[in-house]
């Protein structure tokens, strides 16, 4: 729970009288960067601060600086059942954020259910823009992308984008790690493009041509989402954000087809990814 800060010289009296200043308690700081964020989509603007803590999770939250971005104090139980009190510091941002939305949302809906749609685009299209990545839908390419979270439920300090660009004669693939560890956010941390084999190649196209068939489908509730793509040089573009808890729940059929299809271009991901760690590890060596 919070506490006002006019309370917290009774706090601390009150805490260290009971504990008998035991050395197992404590007072930390943690500090937590509080950034304004401006996010568009079609035509309407939505005002949100972007809060990252000191392990590097970051979330949105609206409202009034003020009161959102507030110096405050948490009581909170350790795993030995030690009292912790935590000064918590926010550290402003004068810059603002201005993210426009990678993906569409349906304001016909009602206002709780288009809200949590409005999180979770804000989220991917703040990791999109960081990976300078181009907005699909104003893209005529032959191209998947599928950006996922390291954890399906709790928030993910950790994102992959996998990109697959299909050519006349070639398709390539570009891997994007993002990974968030402190207080300054998301961070590209490695970057890898490769061209496929032929076997690949061919596979690849199979499931580019199945994904084609499906309309887009959004299901995020519960856990944090996928986020897929598809477009093509005829201008059609379809967005599959979906989360793991949907997949298992088997409400829409086309929801398993869909992740079987993408399920697949992941594989291929890791399996390029282990020959470039197996590759810089044998460069490594040989210069040792």
């Amino acid at each position: 729970m919070r506490i006002s800060s006019i309370l917290i010289f009774f706090i601390i009296s009150l805490h260290f009288s009971v504990t008998g200043q035991n050395k197992s308690d404590s007072v930390v700081t943690h500090i937590i960067k509080c950034h304004k964020t401006i996010f568009i989509v079609q035509d309407s603007v939505f005002s949100y601060f972007r809060l990252t803590d000191y392990e590097g999770k970051t979330i949105y939250r609206s409202g009034n600086k003020d009161l959102v971005c507030k110096n405050g104090f948490l009581i909170k139980l350790d795993k030995h059942k030690h009292t912790e009190l935590i000064n918590e510091v926010y550290e402003i941002d004068p810059k603002v954020d201005t993210i426009y939305s990678y993906f569409p949302i349906d304001f016909k809906k009602g206002r709780e259910q288009y809200l949590p749609d409005i999180y979770d685009a804000l989220e991917g299209s703040y990791i999109l823009k960081l990976l300078n990545e181009p907005n699909l839908r104003e893209e005529k390419s032959n191209t998947i992308r599928i950006l996922y979270p390291y954890d399906d439920l709790n928030i993910s300090r950790k994102y992959e984008m996998d990109k697959i660009e299909l050519h006349e004669h070639s398709i390539s693939m570009i891997i994007s790690i993002v990974e968030s560890n402190e207080t300054g956010g998301y961070k590209e941390v490695s970057r890898d493009t490769f061209v496929l084999k032929k076997r690949d190649s061919d596979r690849i196209r199979k499931t580019f041509s199945n994904l084609s068939y499906f309309e887009s489908i959004k299901c995020t509730r519960p856990g944090n989402p996928y986020f897929m793509e598809y477009s093509d040089k005829n201008g059609i573009y379809r967005y599959f954000i979906i989360s793991i808890y949907c997949n298992r729940n088997r409400g829409n059929k086309d929801i398993p087809l869909i992740f079987r299809n993408c399920d697949f271009v992941m594989s291929i991901a890791m399996k390029y990814r282990r020959y470039s760690r197996y590759r810089k590890y044998r460069m490594s060596s040989n210069k040792n």
